[in-house]
């Protein structure tokens, strides 16, 4: 394996990682409005999640690059709408 593969591997594991993050602010935004039932924390939260979605997909794009410099073709149709 060489050098830039390593590279490659190691650029993908922190992307998994970063990928965590955003996937917890959504668990516990969805717990929070489950608990509160308010309409500013339900706002705030939705804010949460929907910067939370922005973030996980820049990582996946991220992510499909990392795997097309090791030689592993991946394209993800957008198919979310801008909100």
């Amino acid at each position: 394996m060489g050098k830039q593969s390593k590279i490659a591997e190691l650029g993908m594991l922190n992307i998994l990682y970063q990928m965590k993050n955003p996937l917890t602010n959504i668990r516990l935004a969805v717990e929070m409005m489950d608990r509160e039932r308010d309409e500013l924390v339900d706002r705030d939260c939705r804010e949460i999640i929907k910067n939370s979605a922005v973030a996980l997909e820049e990582s996946i794009r991220d992510l499909c690059r990392s795997f097309n410099e090791l030689g592993v073709s991946i394209h993800i149709e957008q198919d979310i709408t801008p909100m």
